[in-house]
């Protein structure tokens, strides 16, 4: 197989995720015991990993703070071979996402960004893009207020048109300026979305974005021209345990297969089972590796 892309960049905010095994959520007011509770390096990195895993070459061009969380980030990204081509700031610590994880493995996001939400523009215009690049963008980035601004100028640059993008826009879809998001229906390659997500931001005719469809449980759809032109069936997982950065383990995995030359069907799938062996394991960064993921 031809391999179609070389590298990967990811210009999405990594974080910590605070994860906490609960049998149900509080009402306001009320409390809730925990668990079981895990600290662990979430947001881009579950993508990044993902694809790094598969043997792609990563980069991760965002911002890290410098402090406990900054240097939990770090080490998490050395660990899995993915560059560091960003900036650290030496005063303020990477941000953390509170998440809440219930039995039936759905979790809840309380996110306080920090570091890794304060990009620049020109810190964004200074990432060398190649023709043989993917690009991951999430839509918290287009959602925070310290850096919805950089990563919108940098969208509606040419430097967008080099690369393909992949978009996710992620439960942050409805806090995404409209003006962004209608460039990138025509910019990107492929913007990926939950059900949920789909609701809101659905493909229309005559726009050059392929949209990829998650159903969780059900067929995976990707769209061209807002007709469906692939369906692909998911791996049935009989007690997910946790389904935190499923999502982002499948466009990992997406990207990495779409490289190593494999066609669509064929992509989707082994993204599929890369995602349903994530909700098997507890946290977000659980993408497999090229040998697990065959072992399978």
């Amino acid at each position: 197989m031809t391999s179609r892309y070389q590298r990967l960049i990811s210009f999405g905010s990594t974080i910590v995720d605070i994860v906490n095994y609960v049998d149900h959520l509080p009402a306001r007011g009320l409390d809730s015991l925990v668990k079981e509770s895990l600290v662990m390096t979430g947001g881009a990195y579950n993508v990044e990993s993902a694809a790094s895993r598969l043997g792609l070459k990563t980069l991760h061009a965002g911002t890290v703070g410098t402090g406990v969380y900054g240097s939990m980030t770090m080490e998490s990204m050395a660990k899995d071979s993915i560059d560091f081509v960003g900036r650290r700031l030496d005063d303020v610590d990477t941000g953390y996402c509170f998440t809440m994880v219930e039995p039936d493995g759905e979790r809840s996001f309380v996110t306080y960004a920090a570091a890794e939400a304060m990009v620049t523009v020109d810190q964004l215009m200074d990432v060398e893009i190649r023709p043989t690049d993917a690009v991951y963008i999430s839509g918290y980035d287009l959602s925070y207020a310290s850096s919805r601004e950089a990563v919108k100028q940098w969208i509606l640059s040419d430097h967008a048109d080099i690369a393909d993008i992949f978009f996710d826009p992620s439960t942050m879809v409805s806090a995404i300026d409209m003006d962004v998001i209608e460039a990138l229906r025509h910019k990107a390659y492929v913007i990926t979305l939950n059900e949920m997500e789909y609701e809101v931001l659905s493909p229309r005719v005559g726009e050059e974005a392929l949209f990829l469809q998650r159903n969780g449980i059900r067929d995976t759809v990707l769209f061209e021209n807002a007709n469906p032109i692939a369906s692909v069936p998911t791996y049935a997982v009989e007690k997910p345990l946790d389904t935190t950065g499923a999502g982002d383990v499948h466009t990992g995995a997406l990207i990495a297969s779409l490289a190593s030359g494999m066609e669509w069907h064929e992509a989707i799938a082994r993204a599929n089972k890369a995602a349903a062996y994530s909700v098997t394991q507890k946290g977000g960064a659980c993408g497999p590796t090229a040998e697990v993921l065959g072992n399978l």
